[in-house]
């Protein structure tokens, strides 16, 4: 039997300061966001100039763009007492990770399987967690992200 269950995670890209959602330049002009970071970004950029000049040195660092896999799912097969997790859209890392029960203590515990990369425009490789090396029985599975 295949028990399975499907998350959603949203993207999010971090524009300019590191403010704004959505996907892409399109979707930060949409909401006006790029503006407004540009004329935070600057304005910070003069405050940083001002302190410096004025004998404090400051290292500013802008916020790195950020993105996420979504379209995930994860399922147990009671049969080979094994729990999987794909990623069908994005890009970053994801695992599975399981609940798993035994007869003996601790009668229940989470077993995870490795972290995988899914790269943007490929199908996401699956990551995998097996109860029999654990001896235990996988009952529930879920995608865990970083």
């Amino acid at each position: 039997m295949i028990m399975g269950t499907a998350t959603n995670r949203s993207v999010a890209l971090m524009g300019e300061a590191g403010v704004g959602a959505g996907f892409g330049a399109d979707a930060n002009a949409a909401d006006g966001m790029s503006a407004r970071a540009t004329a935070a970004m600057r304005a910070a950029n003069a405050d940083v100039i001002r302190m410096a000049v004025g004998g404090i040195v400051l290292a500013g660092t802008a916020t790195p763009a950020h993105a996420e896999v979504w379209n995930c799912y994860s399922s147990v097969n009671t049969a080979t007492n094994v729990a999987g997790a794909l990623c069908a859209s994005g890009f970053g890392s994801y695992r599975v990770a399981a609940k798993c029960n035994s007869a003996h203590y601790p009668y229940t515990r989470t077993i995870v399987g490795p972290w995988v990369t899914k790269s943007s425009g490929q199908k996401g490789p699956a990551s995998t967690a097996s109860g029999d090396p654990q001896g235990c029985h996988v009952v529930e599975a879920w995608t865990q992200f970083p």
